[in-house]
């Protein structure tokens, strides 16, 4: 990563910590991707790509059954369009191992310019697993949607 860059995600990690009550998020070298989990069951994945300026924000939603799966394929694709039931994010699948992840790209930095906030990031996140636990119903996982904002933080788990 870019020593600009570098500063700004550790500023914004200190800041995502603060917002979901994690302390030392951090990245691993390699992979410039910090793990945690919510809800002690939906691992998520934020990378951040130093010459896009940018973070990844990614997580499992489930596994394609194999009973009716071009139906749920087509669900899926049709979610995407115009990421009209994704808010924001697409649903892609692994195809060797069937897996559907759903992922978002946001900018380091806010619409006005401003560096990008922990609690911008938060709240993206959270939207995240919201998405995905809607989605991981659809394919017979978990089907519970989050409780409210403010009720998930006490469920959140440092991985880095």
């Amino acid at each position: 990563m870019s020593d600009n860059f570098q500063v700004d995600v550790e500023a914004i990690l200190e800041g995502l910590g603060e917002e979901l009550g994690i302390e030392g998020l951090t990245f691993a070298d390699e992979s410039n991707t910090c793990l945690f989990q919510i809800d002690k069951a939906r691992l998520i994945a934020l990378t951040g790509r130093a010459e896009e300026e940018d973070f990844v924000i990614h997580t499992q939603v489930g596994i394609l059954p194999q009973e009716s799966r071009c139906d749920i394929v087509e669900e899926l694709m049709e979610a995407n369009l115009f990421w009209a039931g994704t808010r924001g994010a697409t649903l892609s699948i692994e195809r060797e191992r069937g897996v559907v992840i759903v992922a978002q790209v946001l900018s380091r930095y806010e619409s006005n310019g401003e560096l990008l906030t922990g609690k911008t990031l938060g709240a993206a996140i959270l939207d995240l697993v919201d998405v995905a636990n809607h989605w991981a119903a659809l394919l017979g996982g978990r089907s519970e949607v989050l409780g409210a904002q403010e009720n998930r933080g006490s469920d959140i788990i440092n991985m880095a």
